[in-house]
């Protein structure tokens, strides 16, 4: 039977500095509400597994201390259900709540847990390639329409075209060019409806947006302010990387220029800008980054 997150709390040694087993459980239950709004606005995915699906739904009301009691509950087994280990990774980022930082270090024995280095490298590998077609693109740009603002390659950049596409099943048919053409045509079509919608929800994506979600007691100033910069980005970069496109705020730090001798040179390269966004994502200092011997 399992026991309640206070008493597994209890069962912790205590540490010099750490706030009393009553204030742990007060401010479990006091970050409650922000965590449940968190999950609320972006679900994990479903189907939740059966066995953990209770603890989740109750999470969602508010009650962050079911994620202890689960871990109690279950933790002994040789496999803890996927769903959990999803609504712990989501839990990371949100470290900043004094009881979120309670409730994982009930589960800070778990071993397979990434690392901050193992979660930076799999964002910089995958801003890493992204970043240099849209430099590539830039610097085209560039050469053929030298006074192009950064609106302007900032459009175009999203609406480029799609490369011709030969059909497999269309190959053979009566009047196959015309029908090759019409799906074409129907794709790019597809496409920019598709774009619109994304600039769209850009707009509405804010860092001012994402500030007024996160903001809670318990989570303030440099914490939130850190917390901001990881939400804004990550969910940026989830939804344009799909179209293989980086998101604005990327593509403006590429299409940073100085000129000098009357030449454009570009101010930073492609690794050390995909470097900096992994960074604000995982939430670890561009120095860390360096000091780690972390690829550039």
């Amino acid at each position: 039977m399992a026991r309640k997150a206070e008493r597994i709390l209890r069962a912790k040694k205590s540490r010099r500095g750490r706030p009393s087993k009553a204030s742990q459980q007060q401010l479990i239950e006091q970050d409650g509400a922000p965590v449940a709004l968190e999950f609320q606005l972006r679900p994990l995915r479903t189907p939740v597994d059966a066995s953990f699906r209770p603890y989740y739904e109750r999470v969602l009301k508010g009650d962050l201390a079911a994620v202890a009691v689960y871990f109690d509950a279950n933790g002994v087994r040789t496999g803890l259900d996927a769903s959990f280990f999803e609504l712990v990774g989501r839990l990371l980022p949100l470290r900043c709540y004094r009881g979120v930082r309670a409730i994982l270090s009930i589960v800070e024995g778990l071993s397979n847990w990434p690392s901050n280095r193992e979660s930076y490298e799999y964002w910089y590998q995958r801003l890493l390639p992204l970043c240099r077609l849209a430099r590539q693109f830039i610097e085209e740009a560039h050469a053929s329409s030298p006074d192009a603002n950064r609106d302007k390659l900032w459009h175009d950049y999203m609406y480029q075209p799609l490369p011709t596409a030969r059909y497999v099943r269309l190959a053979g048919q009566e009047d196959e060019e015309r029908l090759q053409r019409e799906a074409n045509e129907r794709d790019q079509g597809r496409r920019r409806l598709a774009v619109e919608v994304l600039r769209t929800w850009a707009k509405s994506h804010t860092k001012d947006s994402v500030r007024s979600r996160l903001s809670a007691p318990g989570c303030q100033g440099k914490d939130l302010e850190s917390l901001v910069e990881r939400n804004f980005h990550l969910a940026n970069v989830q939804k344009f990387s799909p179209f293989g496109f980086v998101t604005r705020e990327i593509f403006d730090d590429l299409a940073l220029t100085r000129v000098e001798a009357g030449k454009r040179h570009f101010t930073r390269t492609p690794a050390t800008i995909a470097r900096r966004f992994a960074c604000k994502i995982v939430r670890v200092s561009e120095s860390w980054a360096s000091r780690k011997n972390v690829r550039n």
